[in-house]
Parts: C-alpha cells; sequence; structure tokens
C-alpha cells in the first residue's frame, strides 16, 4: 500500500524530490499510523516543521495534529476534518546533483528516525495539539541532525501585551 500524496509542488528547473512516496511506505509500513498518514512534496519544509540547525537543511518532516476546535472552530472546518486527528509527512526538492546521496541517507537513517518517533509511546499531552519531526542534513549530504518538539507555532506564542 502506498501513503497518498496530498500536494506536490511544481519545483523549478534543477531541483528534485530525493525519495518517493514508495520509499516512504516501505520505511513506515509498520507503523500504527500508516492507515492515516499523507505526504505533501513541496520546495522546502513548512515552517512550522522545520525547526533544524543552522548548519543542516531541513528535508524530511512529520507532523501530528489534534487540534481542538475551542470556540472559533467554524462548523464547516469542524465538518470537513481540519480538526481530526492527523500524521502528515513532508519532502523538502534538492538540487539534482545532491538527490542521490541525500535520498540514500534519508533511506539509510532518515525514515527511521520518523518511524521511531511514530513508535514512540506518547501521553494524552504529547497527543494535545501539535508535535513535529523534522530530519535535515548538512549541505555535504554526510551528517543528519533530527529536531522534534511543539511546532513553532505552539511553542512560540506571542506574549500578551500589558498595557
Amino acid at each position: 500500500m502506498l501513503i497518498p500524496t496530498r500536494t506536490r509542488d511544481r519545483l523549478r528547473r534543477g531541483t528534485s524530490y530525493p525519495i518517493g512516496a514508495e520509499s516512504l511506505s516501505a520505511g513506515l509500513a509498520d507503523v500504527p499510523q500508516f492507515a492515516k498518514l499523507s505526504v505533501s512534496f513541496r520546495k522546502s519544509l513548512p515552517l512550522q516543521v522545520a525547526s533544524v540547525s543552522s548548519s543542516h537543511r531541513g528535508v524530511l518532516g512529520a507532523l501530528y495534529r489534534n487540534v481542538e476546535p475551542g470556540i472559533s472552530g467554524s462548523r464547516y472546518a469542524i465538518d470537513s476534518g481540519f480538526f481530526d486527528e492527523s500524521w502528515e509527512l513532508y519532502v523538502a526538492a534538492v538540487e539534482r546533483s545532491a538527490k542521490a546521496r541525500v535520498g540514500a541517507v534519508l533511506v539509510s537513517e532518515g525514515i527511521q528516525a520518523v518511524r521511531s518517533w511514530m513508535l514512540e509511546p506518547r501521553t494524552e499531552v504529547w497527543r494535545s495539539g501539535e508535535q513535529r519531526i523534522a530530519v535535515g542534513l548538512d549541505l555535504k549530504g554526510e551528517s543528519i541532525s533530527v529536531d522534534e518538539g511543539r511546532t513553532r507555532y505552539e511553542s512560540h506564542q506571542p506574549k500578551p501585551k500589558r498595557w
């Protein structure tokens, strides 16, 4: 079974996606969330996911969402499933010359990091809100960094102004 593709950005000439849905599906086939997964192929990782060190570029990410509608949740958003629990994968484009090297590292280490993150037992507190993991590679494609936690949106809420 193949993880369904949600979106695929049109890329500029000279860039490519380092891995496809087939590699992701094979590497994540045994996670309990497999049926809920979707993948988006993007020019770069979304800001809410991409939080890796400055020396590494985010190329693979996953986002878990389980947000309550609250008082401002519209009926349309609720009915369309916007607030349903979801597991989303993101793959960022790389320079075509680095595709094979980056793809090999993602298959050997990156997908395993995401798989381990998904298999980790979680508390109810963890399952409320948004959580993310981002896998980044250095520019040479030789080392990876893995960063996980709450999304940027949740971890950097603006502080109320004092008047």
